[in-house]
Protein backbone atom coordinates (compact mmCIF):
# COMPACT_ATOMS: atom_id res chain seq x y z
CA UNK A 1 0.00 0.00 0.00
CA UNK A 2 2.72 2.53 0.79
CA UNK A 3 5.22 1.92 -2.03
CA UNK A 4 1.95 1.74 -4.58
CA UNK A 5 0.86 5.71 -3.16
CA UNK A 6 4.54 6.75 -2.87
CA UNK A 7 4.84 5.44 -6.47
CA UNK A 8 1.90 7.84 -7.45
CA UNK A 9 3.25 10.31 -5.76
CA UNK A 10 0.75 10.43 -2.60
CA UNK A 11 3.72 9.74 0.15
CA UNK A 12 7.36 10.49 0.15
CA UNK A 13 9.55 9.39 -2.51
CA UNK A 14 11.66 7.11 -0.23
CA UNK A 15 9.06 4.62 0.22
CA UNK A 16 8.41 3.90 -3.57
CA UNK A 17 12.24 2.92 -3.68
CA UNK A 18 13.08 -0.79 -4.56
CA UNK A 19 16.32 -2.80 -4.31
CA UNK A 20 18.14 -4.33 -7.42
CA UNK A 21 15.39 -7.91 -7.53
CA UNK A 22 12.68 -4.73 -7.05
CA UNK A 23 11.58 -5.63 -3.89
CA UNK A 24 9.93 -2.20 -1.86
CA UNK A 25 12.16 -2.82 1.41
CA UNK A 26 11.86 0.98 2.47
CA UNK A 27 8.05 0.49 2.46
CA UNK A 28 8.03 -3.03 3.95
CA UNK A 29 10.11 -1.58 6.82
CA UNK A 30 8.00 0.65 7.24
CA UNK A 31 4.67 -1.11 7.73
CA UNK A 32 6.16 -3.79 9.92
CA UNK A 33 7.51 -0.45 12.08
CA UNK A 34 4.47 0.72 12.17
CA UNK A 35 2.53 -2.62 12.70
CA UNK A 36 5.51 -3.05 16.24
CA UNK A 37 4.41 0.23 17.26
CA UNK A 38 0.18 -0.92 17.14
CA UNK A 39 1.35 -3.52 18.85
CA UNK A 40 2.94 -2.42 21.35
CA UNK A 41 1.01 0.78 22.28
CA UNK A 42 -2.34 -0.66 21.79
CA UNK A 43 -4.25 -3.16 23.70
CA UNK A 44 -4.65 -6.79 22.38
CA UNK A 45 -8.47 -6.33 22.08
CA UNK A 46 -8.42 -2.89 20.89
CA UNK A 47 -6.04 -3.69 17.98
CA UNK A 48 -8.45 -6.63 16.93
CA UNK A 49 -11.59 -4.33 16.88
CA UNK A 50 -9.64 -1.53 15.12
CA UNK A 51 -8.12 -4.39 12.60
CA UNK A 52 -11.66 -5.64 12.21
CA UNK A 53 -13.30 -2.03 11.70
CA UNK A 54 -10.88 -1.25 9.75
CA UNK A 55 -10.99 -4.48 7.21
CA UNK A 56 -14.92 -4.30 7.03
CA UNK A 57 -14.70 -0.58 5.93
CA UNK A 58 -11.93 -1.46 2.81
CA UNK A 59 -14.53 -4.23 1.64
CA UNK A 60 -17.40 -1.28 1.80
CA UNK A 61 -15.40 0.70 0.06
CA UNK A 62 -14.43 -2.29 -2.47
CA UNK A 63 -17.83 -3.17 -2.93
CA UNK A 64 -19.04 0.85 -3.92
CA UNK A 65 -16.39 1.02 -6.42
CA UNK A 66 -17.64 -2.38 -8.53
CA UNK A 67 -21.29 -0.69 -8.05
CA UNK A 68 -20.19 2.38 -9.81
CA UNK A 69 -18.24 0.42 -12.36
CA UNK A 70 -20.88 -1.94 -12.95
CA UNK A 71 -23.75 1.22 -13.35
CA UNK A 72 -20.51 3.65 -15.05
CA UNK A 73 -19.12 1.09 -18.22
CA UNK A 74 -20.65 -1.07 -20.53
CA UNK A 75 -20.77 -4.95 -20.53
CA UNK A 76 -17.83 -6.65 -22.72
CA UNK A 77 -18.27 -10.13 -23.34
CA UNK A 78 -14.90 -11.16 -21.70
CA UNK A 79 -15.10 -9.22 -18.49
CA UNK A 80 -16.18 -10.34 -15.37
CA UNK A 81 -19.93 -10.04 -14.70
CA UNK A 82 -22.08 -9.87 -11.70
CA UNK A 83 -25.40 -8.87 -10.83
CA UNK A 84 -25.93 -4.88 -9.81
CA UNK A 85 -27.57 -5.96 -6.66
CA UNK A 86 -24.34 -8.40 -5.13
CA UNK A 87 -21.97 -5.10 -4.18
CA UNK A 88 -24.71 -3.17 -2.54
CA UNK A 89 -25.90 -6.26 -0.67
CA UNK A 90 -21.77 -6.55 0.42
CA UNK A 91 -21.89 -2.75 1.19
CA UNK A 92 -25.13 -3.32 3.64
CA UNK A 93 -23.45 -6.29 5.29
CA UNK A 94 -20.36 -4.31 5.56
CA UNK A 95 -21.89 -1.50 7.35
CA UNK A 96 -24.13 -3.86 9.31
CA UNK A 97 -21.56 -5.51 10.46
CA UNK A 98 -19.65 -2.88 11.74
CA UNK A 99 -22.79 -1.03 13.21
CA UNK A 100 -23.45 -4.35 15.63
CA UNK A 101 -19.66 -3.74 16.65
CA UNK A 102 -19.86 -0.56 17.31
CA UNK A 103 -22.97 -1.01 19.53
CA UNK A 104 -21.37 -4.04 21.35
CA UNK A 105 -18.78 -2.09 22.02
CA UNK A 106 -18.61 1.65 21.40
CA UNK A 107 -15.11 2.68 22.49
CA UNK A 108 -11.69 1.97 22.33
CA UNK A 109 -9.27 1.63 24.83
CA UNK A 110 -5.90 3.20 24.50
Amino acid sequence: LFYGMAHRDLLPEWLSRTDSRHVPVPATLFSGFLVLISAIVLPFESLLRLSTMLTLGIFAVVSLSLWRLKLTTPVQETSFNIPVFIPVISVFCNLSLMLIQLVQSPHFEY
